[in-house]
């Protein structure tokens, strides 16, 4: 493989990446159709990704100003916008103390607000009986009170998260989050295509009488496919000084791999969620439950490896494009930017990153989910990872609910 000439030292840690990819690829993925990152990864979208990056640290800190300090996330494709954001107060020479500072200050709630659930389609499920149930399980939380949406997420976490060895940090608010503050209010950082999400989220706010909150909405192709209905609940939302929408070209962390998003998975358990229903009154009546969790280190196990390249390679360009944005100048050597992607994209030429399965082989090596799960495991086409527990692990996140 021929690499193009590395310049600048700006670049040399992308090199590190990119030298990498010439080792061995681990046989125990699955081959696929090859990828083209540089159909929805550019120079302009890497623009647009990190101006959007750059406006959401600025508004965390005037949110601080204003008593802000708890965090909820609830999307795969909000996370790389946060963890961008506490890396940018590095890139703007906050360090030490500083930027101990702001770090310390926000408190961080990782909820999985998924719509999807897996089972069977003529269960009735919609999206916003589902999201319901995460939006009463944090008003639960919020207001101390123990409940079967809160019992039943913390037994998912404690006793599935450690079976699949997930890291639980923030997967459960601490202390911290929960503790009586001047400002009870929270931030909630979501992304948006059509808005139907965000306004199911905020209706149902509203019905469950949340009412200290401010929404930090990133929105997908500039907006330009908000339907009406939604597009006003967000306008609402601005003119009572509760949302605050921020604009980019493309979200190439939505809905997609691990290896673009930070190394985030969403899982959810199918079987759990339908024996949930058929046993806990109040799900039937509210007619869904969510039972999902976030893998926030779903590729650690790829870190010596050549397809860790795409996600190093990812980040070191993010990175490149906020730094010079924060010096007041845009890169100009776009063709040093779109080589980079070209190149990327033959780290793993047989391995199509935008395929479901290639996430479902990377879990499923992850967790070595041929041993614990021998019932399945499947993938949604938004890379969303299905799990069939067996009826000993459904029985004990079920018990004393």
């Amino acid at each position: 493989m021929k690499y193009f000439s590395f310049r600048q030292n700006r670049a040399s840690v992308l090199c590190y990446y990119l030298n990498l990819a010439l080792g061995q690829f681990d046989n125990a993925l699955i081959s696929l159709m090859p990828s083209k990152l540089q159909d929805i990864i550019t120079y302009q979208s890497l623009l647009s990704y990190a101006k959007a990056c750059i406006q959401l640290s600025d508004q965390l800190l005037y949110l601080k100003e204003k008593g802000f300090s708890k965090v909820i996330i609830p999307s795969r494709g909000a996370y790389p916008f946060w963890h961008r954001a506490l890396h940018i107060y590095l890139e703007k020479g906050l360090k030490g103390a500083k930027f101990t500072s702001i770090h310390h200050h926000f408190k961080e709630w990782l909820v999985p607000f998924t719509a999807d659930w897996g089972g069977d389609a003529t269960m009735g499920f919609a999206s916003k009986e589902i999201r319901r149930f995460w939006v009463k399980l944090v008003a639960d939380y919020l207001n101390r009170i123990s409940s079967p949406n809160t019992t039943f997420y913390q037994n998912l976490v404690q006793y599935v998260g450690k079976k699949l060895t997930l890291n639980p940090s923030n997967l459960l608010p601490s202390t911290k989050f929960l503790a009586p503050d001047s400002n009870d209010g929270f931030i909630f950082l979501d992304t948006a295509i059509t808005g139907q999400a965000i306004y199911e989220v905020i209706e149902a706010f509203q019905d469950f009488g949340i009412k200290e909150y401010f929404v930090v909405l990133i929105v997908d192709e500039n907006g330009s496919k908000l339907k009406s209905k939604y597009r006003a609940k967000i306008s609402k939302e601005e003119s009572a000084g509760r949302l605050r929408v921020i604009y980019t070209d493309k979200i190439f962390s939505e809905d997609t791999s691990p290896l673009l998003n930070s190394g985030i998975c969403t899982v959810v358990f199918p079987s759990l969620i339908e024996q949930a229903l058929s046993t806990v009154p109040s799900f039937r009546v509210e007619k869904a439950c969510g039972a999902g969790l976030w893998f926030i280190d779903a590729t650690s196990h790829l870190y010596s490896k050549p397809l860790n390249g795409i996600r190093g390679g990812v980040a070191t360009l993010q990175s490149m494009m906020e730094k010079n944005l924060l010096a007041g100048k845009e890169i100009s050597d776009k063709m040093l930017i779109d080589g980079t992607i070209e190149e990327m994209d033959l780290i793993a030429p047989s391995i199509n990153i935008f395929s479901p399965e290639t996430t479902k082989s990377i879990i499923s090596e992850r967790i070595g989910a041929h041993k614990l799960f021998p019932g399945g495991v499947g993938v949604t086409g938004t890379h969303i990872v299905r799990i069939e527990l067996p009826p000993e692990v459904r029985s004990k996140v079920l018990k004393g609910i």
